[in-house]
């Protein structure tokens, strides 16, 4: 879970602060590894000896060697500077095949199903990410059809296990796909904490004016509180209620104005139930749509 929610932050931390870079990427390949190397990316599919260099953020990436073995990565960044400008570089270095990492490590066939499992794990984290992709670059290119009622400014009222009873903003920007931030603060009345919690989230959304699908990544304070770590209570609730969420909302013929919607959410360490209603305050659309 930890790893999917770590990719799911770095990618989209990437498109929206690295992305705006240039990075150059180093391809290494090591004596072992049948050639050539076919990796397929968010920028292509390419086939590589070793010694190749790539441009551009690499999001998503898959190696397999000649043979069909899907290949284990190394990679690390570093970053050079001189009077003019700041390189970014990406080393990938592939050194060995899962069935070699499984050879070399012990050959039990207990051994061979953990690391069969590690490896579905890995191809289901990389499936995710290419999935929530492909989502951003669709949303992103639905931006600029327009639809009724976006860009539009919200006000947002629910309840969470996370957050409690919340209220808060959030500005959807774009037309039939684009960007959401948002934000905001709640308290557990219905249990009685005294403790606040608040979130800040980004994401994109697509659809059509009725039905949305949204995705992103949210940080904030948890009214949720686990004593057993031992980072402290501020710092666990802030790690219980941030993580990644997919949700749905929908907006009503007769109101346009007004929907509702369900979004799930998984945290570090708990998951997350967010359900409420929405009210577009800042919106070309008419308060009432009745025949």
């Amino acid at each position: 879970m930890k790893k999917i929610l770590f990719l799911t932050i770095w990618y989209l931390a990437t498109n929206a602060f690295v992305g705006a870079q240039e990075i150059i990427n180093y391809f290494e390949v090591a004596s072992n590894i049948a050639t050539p190397v076919t990796i397929k990316t968010n920028l292509g599919t390419f086939q590589i000896n070793g010694g190749e260099t790539i441009r551009g953020t690499i999001t998503s990436l898959t190696a397999f060697d000649a043979d069909g073995n899907w290949i284990v990565q190394n990679s690390y960044y570093k970053s050079e500077w001189n009077s003019s400008h700041t390189y970014h570089y990406r080393y990938y270095r592939f050194e060995s095949t899962y069935n070699q990492s499984t050879s070399n490590n012990n050959n039990s066939s207990k051994s061979s199903s953990n690391n069969n499992v590690e490896r579905s794990i890995g191809q289901a984290s990389q499936s995710i990410t290419r999935v929530q992709g492909q989502f951003i670059d669709a949303a992103a290119g639905m931006s600029a059809v327009q639809m009724d009622g976006y860009p539009n400014l919200q006000i947002r009222g629910g309840i969470s296990i996370a957050y409690g009873e919340f209220v808060g903003l959030q500005a959807e920007l774009g037309g039939k796909g684009g960007w959401i931030l948002g934000g905001g603060i709640g308290k557990d009345y219905i249990r009685g904490s005294d403790s606040l919690s608040w979130f800040a989230d980004l994401g994109m959304y697509m659809g059509d004016e009725d039905n949305l699908f949204v995705m992103g990544v949210i940080f904030g304070k948890s009214i949720l509180d686990a004593p057993n770590w031992t980072s402290g209570k501020i710092h666990s609730r802030f790690l219980l209620g941030s993580g990644m969420y997919l949700g749905w909302e929908h907006y009503f013929e007769d109101i346009p104005r007004l929907g509702f919607f369900i979004i799930g959410q998984l945290n570090f360490g708990s998951y997350d139930l967010r359900a409420g209603i929405s009210w577009k305050i800042f919106a070309k659309l008419p308060y009432f749509n009745f025949n």
